[in-house]
């Protein structure tokens, strides 16, 4: 499988999910095993041989991280239609949905933007996952000529 950043996946009998997005690209491996290949020039490392539980993030700046992880099939909720977050900021929310729908969300300040959040919601659109995270925090959605901002 080629992504549209620097890398390539090789299948080796497994389950796993690959989420290329504007700010990177995060290969989650649930089960099996996955080979990631860098593009010449794009790392330092040649190649990856991922195991179970392996989370592996190429940022387009270039920084590789490989993480381990004990619920790897948290990171593939996002199929279906799921959002987990744990101890997630408010910011990277607000990043989540530019990836996933679009949609640009400020916050009012940077004391809304480091409020954390622990849940799992289900939400088809922006506006239902935004509904939800700001009710569990308490906040309010203000949607006015074309923008959405998070407010106390």
């Amino acid at each position: 499988m080629k992504t549209p950043r620097l890398l390539d996946v090789v299948v080796l009998g497994t389950e796993f999910t690959v989420l290329a997005r504007e700010r990177a690209t995060r290969v989650v491996l649930n089960r099996g095993k996955v080979q990631v290949h860098f593009k010449p020039g794009t790392h330092s490392a040649r190649q990856v041989m991922m195991r179970p539980g392996d989370i592996l993030t190429l940022e387009t700046n270039g920084r590789l991280a490989l993480l381990q992880t004990e619920q790897p099939q948290r990171f593939s909720a996002w199929k279906d239609h799921r959002f987990v977050f744990d101890q997630t900021p408010l910011s990277e929310v607000a990043h989540l949905l530019v990836d996933n729908f679009g949609v640009r969300v400020q916050i009012q300040d940077s004391t809304l933007a480091r409020l954390s959040i622990t849940g799992s919601f289900t939400a088809r659109t922006a506006d239902e996952l935004l509904d939800s995270v700001t009710e569990a925090l308490d906040l309010r959605v203000v949607r006015e000529e074309g923008r959405v901002t998070i407010a106390e």
